[in-house]
């Protein structure tokens, strides 16, 4: 089986482009400053992490600007008028007519030559950038209408305030592929705001019509993307957004009869509904779902991918499970915990650490969630020993995001540990794992996840309340589902914001036993 097709929030495409022909059209103003008329040697483009480059000096010169270089401070002044510009080497920080602003990338030198990002003279001089697929970058301003017409290939024009540059070596198919790849390790690497920020950059420099092969990519890989971002921040919009992005990929994929693509977003686009239907308590999206997972089971056979047919398997037994179908969930979790114990063979923690602990901690979660339904078919083993090997390779400094993932569902298997057993040790392990879990989820950046173990933690301290009579925990549990409504408001989970009201009510009667 191909590597490609083993995680699937993430599928990679091989791009092809071509570029044939040597003739663009592009809207502008009458007046226009020839390339005779400049000093455009040598003007190339570089692509730094992702991150299109444009020759400092050519650039402002070309726009009437004067460029003066401070080797004693590092820095670059650009003048016009009465317009200052100022740039320090390796910093992002710039000083427009002495206030203060911000790039998206620091200002560098390559070969003697300053560079600043491309995206920085499309904000400042207001002029929008859009690839064509002819190997031209268009550069161009809203508000022109009079038409250009640009001979040859493999230019940069820049249109705005009248001023019309030409600049050779422009986003070609390399740049592009290079941007595509960088976006995706930012997903891969959970970073996925980042990489929704770096692929809007490449559909501004690419069309649909004229590409949609890339289109459908960063389509499909935005869907990640926004799917991923739903699990740590305004889970509803996120998730509908993702939704709708995968459709647009799946119509692509369909019509092209590329089947192994659009069976694995079907699974995705399977999951996302399930999110869905957990954020706003609409069942009906759980029969989405399972027919959506159905459905790509059709391509990703247990001959031929065993591997992602297990994962189906194990999401189809979640989605069951929500709709309390808990036969046809065991038989899930059944089959899906079969194979995924027989591929460990194969993907080992030395050979592949990355599948070693995906596959470690679903067989945990699947042993947990047999152990819940019909425990003479979970495992009799210690289920911990399972996300304990995950842990190995999800380590807090190299995988800080799936490090907590794993003790916050830790924290979960004890509390319900202790509901079905009444073993206090349990409990106040929970609590342990839910706060080392907490260390990573902060109200600014992860407010889904920040809300969620708050709402967790304050349980625990409830179920602590009501064992001991302990008035600090009912303070504890209050604190904690304060912190829960500074999320999970009626609008954007309304599931939520229902629970935590009535959490908040049998507070309130824990209360007064103890008073």
């Amino acid at each position: 089986m191909k590597s490609k097709h083993i995680l699937f929030l993430k599928i990679y495409i091989l791009v092809v482009l071509l570029i044939n022909s040597p003739f663009i059209r592009v809207n502008a103003k009458d007046t226009r400053i020839t390339t005779d008329s400049l000093n455009i040697k040598d003007a190339r483009t570089e692509t730094i992490n992702g991150t299109i480059y444009l020759p400092l000096r050519n650039i402002f010169q070309s726009l009437g600007w004067k460029v003066y270089w401070s080797s004693k401070e590092k820095s670059v002044k650009c003048v016009c008028d009465n317009g200052e510009i100022n740039f320090k080497l390796g910093s992002k920080e710039i000083y427009i007519d002495k206030t203060y602003s911000l790039m998206d990338s620091p200002f560098i030198i390559i070969k003697n030559k300053s560079y600043i990002p491309k995206k920085f003279i499309t904000q400042q001089f207001g002029i929008k950038a859009r690839w064509n697929k002819k190997g031209n970058i268009i550069i161009t301003s809203d508000k022109d209408t009079t038409s250009v017409t640009v001979n040859g290939g493999n230019n940069i024009v820049i249109v705005g305030d009248g001023i019309i540059v030409n600049i050779f070596e422009p986003c070609n198919v390399d740049t592009i592929n290079d941007m595509i790849s960088y976006s995706d390790r930012l997903l891969a690497f959970n970073n996925p705001e980042e990489a929704i920020k770096k692929y809007n950059e490449i559909l501004d420099n690419i069309s649909k019509d004229e590409t949609p092969d890339v289109y459908a990519h960063v389509m499909n890989n935005m869907a990640n993307a926004y799917s991923k971002l739903s699990e740590y921040k305004q889970t509803k919009r996120n998730i509908s957004i993702a939704i709708k992005y995968y459709h647009e990929a799946i119509a692509y994929y369909k019509d092209i009869e590329d089947t192994a693509n659009y069976s694995i977003l079907l699974n995705n686009l399977g999951s996302a509904y399930r999110v869905l239907c957990n954020i706003t308590g609409n069942n009906s999206l759980l029969k989405t779902s399972i027919d959506l997972y159905r459905e790509s089971l059709k391509f990703y056979t247990l001959t031929k991918y065993p591997m992602d047919y297990s994962l189906i398997q194990y999401n189809m037994a979640k989605a069951y499970s929500d709709m309390d179908n808990f036969d046809l969930s065991i038989d899930c979790l059944l089959e899906a915990k079969e194979i995924f114990t027989k591929v460990l063979e194969k993907y080992t923690i030395d050979k592949s650490p990355s599948c070693y602990a995906l596959i470690q901690y679903n067989l945990g979660s699947i042993n947990f969630m047999l152990k819940g339904i019909y425990p003479l078919k979970g495992s009799t083993d210690n289920l911990s020993n399972y996300f304990n090997e995950a842990l190995k390779v999800w380590t807090a400094e190299s995988y800080p995001m799936n490090y907590a993932k794993v003790h916050q569902y830790l924290g979960y298997m004890n509390m319900k540990s202790y509901e079905n057993s009444d073993i206090k040790e349990y409990l106040y392990t929970a609590k342990e794992e839910y706060n080392e879990a907490s260390k990573f989820y902060s109200l600014d950046r992860s407010p889904y996840k920040y809300a969620e173990i708050n709402y967790d933690l304050g349980y625990v301290e409830f179920l602590i309340a009501k064992l001991n009579n302990n008035e600090d925990s009912i303070l504890n549990t209050i604190c904690c589902y304060q912190n829960c409504l500074k999320v999970f408001n009626i609008d954007e989970y309304p599931k939520h914001h229902k629970s935590t009201l009535s959490a908040i009510e049998k507070l309130n009667n824990i209360k007064e036993d103890v008073k």
